[in-house]
């Protein structure tokens, strides 16, 4: 049931930030109004993705483990439970300092400093999804 409700919450946060994403550049330059929700929606979002990241590391960590000490996990297994793990790992580690600069911190205006985020934006619904699609299936073993 845990692994089913974590399963949902990454899938969630996923399409939340995939159509956050994408719509966000259209309706963040409509009016001052819009802009203001665009920033309350980052806001929201990011929180949830820092519990879907911290989901991530968990939950694809003990996969990594139990198919490192398992004999009979076949090579494909664990090159896909390591992948997970360490792009869920990658993704923390980028997303936090970037998050808490623009969150508390004052953000360069850099162009670097905003690829990095698309970075995060684009591939951290890709690793949520599929996170969420292998916690599914297993859940009912």
């Amino acid at each position: 049931m845990i692994k089913r409700a974590i399963s949902v919450y990454l899938a969630l946060v996923a399409i939340c930030l995939a159509a956050q994403f994408t719509v966000w550049t259209i309706y963040a330059k409509a009016s001052a109004r819009a802009s203001d929700a665009a920033s309350t929606a980052w806001d929201v979002i990011g929180w949830c993705m820092l519990a879907g990241l911290v989901l991530v590391v968990v939950v694809t960590y003990q996969e990594k483990r139990r198919n490192d000490t398992d004999p009979s996990t076949s090579t494909r297994q664990w090159l896909t439970a390591n992948r997970l793990f360490y792009a869920g790992l990658v993704l923390t580690l980028a997303f936090l300092p970037n998050w808490f600069a623009s969150r508390w911190g004052d953000p360069p205006n850099e162009a670097t400093f905003w690829m990095v985020w698309y970075v995060i934006d684009t591939v951290t619904p890709v690793v949520f999804g599929v996170t969420a699609i292998r916690l599914w299936r297993t859940a009912r073993d």
